[in-house]
């Protein structure tokens, strides 16, 4: 988890972030990093949130969390997490 507002993480498939509490969002999933994008599942209080196909440049929002993929190489990438 961020200690900070905002942090960049490097990640690749089957990697776990830690939600901040505040968000209400469970652990965030990294299912899939490729040429078609990042895609970020996680559980919230309300359901289950999926993101697929995020490309650099996109952001999400989950609960209130901004999850931004700065850049992919292979099956590796840099996201940045902002509250």
């Amino acid at each position: 988890m961020c200690a900070k507002r905002s942090c960049e993480v490097l990640v690749k498939p089957h990697d776990e972030i830690p939600a901040p509490p505040a968000t209400g969002l469970g652990t965030i999933q990294v299912t899939e990093v490729g040429g078609g994008g990042v895609t970020f599942v996680s559980d919230s209080e309300n359901g289950s949130i999926t993101f697929s196909g995020q490309a650099p440049g996109m952001t999400s929002r989950m609960n209130g969390l901004k999850i931004t993929t700065v850049a992919i190489e292979g099956h590796r990438a840099v996201v940045r997490l902002r509250r």
